[in-house]
């Protein structure tokens, strides 16, 4: 699963690997799994060294490969895309 900061306010990855987990599916068959996003995955470094989690836009990522077009051209497969808001107020999260 990769993950997308679309609002940081510092420069951040295009996108940056979150978890993984390797699961056997059959062509054309369907898998359930379960990954958890913790608040550090989703946090950026400032200048001053602080680990904020910041409200905003995210993308997430998940399929066999990351998710750019080189990818797609050589696997002839698309990443699943989605999106989600983290809401509230910046918050500190500790190393």
């Amino acid at each position: 699963m990769y993950i997308q900061d679309e609002e940081a306010s510092v420069r951040v990855p295009i996108w940056q690997l979150a978890a993984f987990k390797r699961v056997q599916v059959e062509s054309g068959g369907e898998s359930r799994v379960r990954i958890c996003i913790r608040a550090r995955d989703l946090a950026v470094i400032r200048q001053d060294g602080t680990c904020v989690l910041e409200p905003g836009m995210f993308k997430l990522y998940v399929g066999g490969s990351q998710p750019d077009e080189v990818s797609r051209r050589l696997t002839d497969e698309a990443v699943w895309e989605g999106c989600f808001e983290m809401a509230g107020e910046e918050t500190e999260i500790p190393y």
